[in-house]
């Protein structure tokens, strides 16, 4: 189903002169009657001044066995077979990769650092294309007949209060062959929380200005908020752009990096699941799941479409920044 979003917003800032109208959810989706108003205030999100461009060039043809990156631990995938090809993982640490490895548990943690692959081509305007899919552990492989070392990108939310985060990005070079990792670039932007959804879920968003090419954009943050068990059992979030794909598995959050410059518009639409109630079944028995033995439980899960969307007509002063979400489709019931 391809998915629009229907772009109704609210000007924002000293030049707002009618009363302010509410953004409709997008295409498909059934409105939400709790919904707070969609605008939100620009002034308010913190701005950043970051490099975008990646430097990754020219490819290193390979590594040293003792290099290492801060945030980049490399280990031989058990899966990996003997011969040409190696598989490694790559997590923040080797409790990362334990955890990733053991499966589901209870001990769900929030933010954790996730990776996505990259690749160096020159008609990228960042000099990277990013795979766009993030996962709490990376997979890196080498050929021998080609053993040149991989090229990932780490993010991380990092909460430092009630409604201001900061989002960490580390690029690196990693080498399956020999473990190690090459810090390429590192690089941090503030966002503040500017909505809290259904599910737990919450947006967050931040200014950024590009000071190599002083390119206006704002970043979006969409994550599950504070980790619950069931987690575990619902399905990855996505978006649909009209230039890209994005995906986040796990706790990853999917971070949307949308045009804010005079005179350019922009907007995704983004889809997750969301378990809206979680409750004991009553008189139920303890069952043998894939958490391990516990009282069941039957959870409420259904599909949450968010709208983002900038506009920056080049008669405003400031951008027009908007956020809609409804459901998509029916309620479904799950017993664990």
């Amino acid at each position: 189903m391809r998915l629009h979003l229907l772009s109704t917003v609210v000007a924002l800032g000293l030049a707002v002169a009618a009363p302010a109208a509410r953004a409709a959810p997008p295409a498909g989706a059934q409105p939400d009657a709790t919904a707070a108003p969609p605008s939100v205030d620009v002034e308010a999100l913190p701005r950043s001044r970051v490099a975008e461009r990646v430097e990754a060039r020219p490819t290193p043809p390979k590594l040293g066995p003792g290099e290492r990156a801060p945030g980049f631990h490399l280990e031989r995938a058990r899966h990996s077979p003997a011969g040409a090809v190696t598989f490694a993982l790559v997590g923040d640490s080797a409790a990362a990769i334990e955890r990733h490895t053991k499966g589901p548990s209870d001990e769900a943690e929030r933010s954790p650092t996730c990776f996505e692959n990259g690749f160096v081509a020159a008609h990228v305007p960042d000099g990277v294309q990013w795979t766009g899919g993030l996962s709490p552990v990376g997979n890196v492989l080498s050929d021998a007949a080609a053993p040149a070392p991989s090229l990932l990108r780490s993010r991380q939310l990092v909460v430092t209060g009630p409604s201001r985060a900061r989002l960490e990005t580390r690029v690196a070079w990693v080498d399956a062959r020999v473990l190690s990792a090459r810090t390429v670039s590192s690089s941090s932007v503030d966002v503040a929380k500017v909505r809290t959804l259904p599910g737990g879920v919450e947006v967050w968003a931040g200014r950024v200005e590009d000071s190599g090419t002083g390119r206006e954009s704002l970043h979006f943050v969409v994550e599950r908020g504070e980790p619950k068990p069931e987690h575990a059992f619902i399905g990855a979030a996505f978006a649909r752009h009209a230039t890209r794909s994005l995906g986040a598995s796990g706790a990853c959050p999917l971070v949307v990096d949308l045009a804010a410059g005079r005179g350019e518009s922009d907007h995704i639409t983004v889809q997750l699941e969301v378990v809206l109630s979680a409750q004991p079944v009553e008189g139920g028995a303890p069952a043998l799941g894939v958490l391990g033995l516990r009282a069941q439980r039957e959870l409420r899960i259904r599909n949450l479409l968010i709208g983002l969307s900038v506009s920056s007509l080049p008669s405003e002063v400031r951008p027009v920044v908007g956020v809609a979400h409804g459901f998509l489709g029916r309620e479904r019931v799950q017993v664990l």
